[in-house]
C-alpha cells in the first residue's frame, strides 16, 4: 500500500509538470491526490514499520517478564487510541468533500485506523514489545 501511494504521488506530481508546461495552469485534481496518497502511505508505512520491528521505542520499563508485559500493554493502548481517534475522526468528517475530486475526507482519516490497527496486531502476533528498536547508546 505504502509503494503504491508512492508510485501515486509520482504519477500526480509529472501529470502537474506536464499540465503546466502544455497549459500554463496547473490542474487541481493532482492536489487532492497527492494529499491523500500521502496520507495513506503514512497510515500504511506506520502499521507495516510496526510489524517489522523498525518504528523507534524508548525502554520505559526494566527488561524482565513484568517489563514486557507492560510495554506490550502500553503498545496496544497507542494502537487502540490512534484507531479509535481515527474512526472518530472519519465519523465526524465523512460529510466533508475535498475541493475538486469530491471524495469523502472521512476517508483520509480511515488511514489512522489503518496504522492503529497494524500497531495492535503487530503487539498482539509477536507478544512482546515489538514494534520498535531500542536506542542503544
Amino acid at each position: 500500500m505504502a509503494a503504491f501511494s508512492l508510485s501515486v504521488i509520482c504519477i500526480s506530481l509529472i501529470c502537474q509538470i506536464a499540465a503546466r508546461l502544455a497549459t500554463l495552469k496547473g490542474s487541481g485534481w493532482t492536489i487532492d491526490l497527492t494529499q491523500a496518497a500521502m496520507i495513506w502511505m503514512t497510515g500504511a508505512g506506520g502499521g507495516l514499520l510496526a510489524s517489522k520491528g523498525l518504528l523507534l521505542k524508548l525502554e520505559l520499563f526494566s527488561p524482565g517478564k513484568i517489563g514486557k508485559i507492560l510495554t506490550v500493554t502500553l503498545t496496544l493502548a497507542v494502537g487502540l487510541s490512534l484507531a479509535v481517534a481515527g474512526s472518530r475522526a472519519a465519523l465526524n468528517n465523512w460529510g466533508q468533500t475535498t475541493p475538486v475530486l469530491n471524495i469523502s475526507m472521512g476517508v483520509n482519516y480511515l488511514a489512522l485506523v489503518w496504522a492503529g490497527l497494524g500497531i495492535i496486531l503487530s503487539g498482539v502476533s509477536h507478544g512482546q514489545a515489538r514494534p520498535g528498536c531500542a536506542v542503544k547508546k
